[in-house]
């Protein structure tokens, strides 16, 4: 997410060739006849593995909490004029979904939806989700679908068992978490804060969500306590930390309001959403 993978350096360069002496001779017979090197054990790469996604997490913590006039991506609006619209957002089926000694002991993974009869149900917190036509396209082949999601997600590299939840709901019922408009049919989130309003209800419905923006930033951008910081960009779309992504662009989230009524619960494991198994 930070940095490209470096490339290999270039090799040596000679003006010429040269016939290789006699000690260089032995020297290669014995290079050449050398026992190979032991391979790592699969728990130290893995030991390893995590330790490395654990910094480039911390460390895009720091980075999101920037504003730069670069973070001002095109977004993927919502259809307001749609009864109901597709979402999906990443949870985990019980418990934490991280091992006692992981750094990250806590998530924003939960499950959401009081569930009732009929693939019915409602929300019972503020629920951040994306579209599925979206972040399906971006874990697409990856082979590590729970890596992949929680890098494109802004979220902890926690382990545990997680599903994706999808459902429908009306569109009145979600806002883009953006300080200068909650309005999900834009394609941007201002830098600048709106100062005149058309209504008292759209005054109403911006101050509300630069409230929620200002919480979460004030509970995403730190390190060292028991809840993990998060990679919040308050730009309208998650920070991606996988090291290969250039300009961090995960997807357009939004959020759906606590209590909203939601129908048609579908419940995939990430293998089943990234890649179709």
């Amino acid at each position: 997410m930070l940095h490209a993978n470096p490339s290999a350096p270039d090799g040596p360069r000679s003006a010429g060739l040269r016939r290789p002496s006699a000690a260089a001779l032995v020297a290669a017979a014995v290079a050449a006849t050398a026992l190979p090197a032991a391979p790592a054990a699969a728990d130290d790469l893995s030991a390893a593995a995590a330790k490395s996604n654990n910094e480039l997490y911390r460390k895009s913590i720091a980075d999101a909490a920037v504003k730069r006039p670069s973070f001002q991506l095109k977004l993927k609006p919502i259809d307001a004029s749609q009864s109901r619209v597709k979402v999906i957002t990443l949870t985990y089926k019980k418990g934490q979904p991280v091992k006692p000694d992981h750094p990250f002991d806590q998530t924003r993974g939960l499950q959401t939806i009081e569930r009732a009869s009929g693939g019915k149900g409602v929300l019972k917190y503020d629920t951040w989700v994306s579209q599925p036509s979206e972040s399906a396209k971006a874990c697409k082949g990856a082979r590590d679908p729970v890596l992949a999601l929680e890098q494109i997600l802004g979220m902890p590299p926690a382990a545990g068992d997680w599903e994706l939840v999808q459902f429908e709901v009306a569109p009145k019922h979600i806002f883009r978490p953006c300080a200068s408009s909650p309005d999900i049919t834009t394609t941007k989130c201002d830098f600048a804060l709106p100062t005149k309003f058309k209504s008292k209800k759209e005054k109403e419905a911006v101050q509300a969500a630069q409230a929620f923006v200002f919480a979460q930033m004030w509970t995403s951008f730190n390190v060292g306590f028991p809840s993990p910081g998060y990679p919040f960009t308050g730009m309208g779309w998650t920070y991606n930390w996988n090291p290969t992504s250039e300009d961090h662009y995960g997807i357009s989230e939004y959020v759906v309001k606590q209590g909203a009524p939601v129908q048609k619960v579908r419940v995939l494991t990430p293998q089943q959403f990234c890649n179709g198994g």
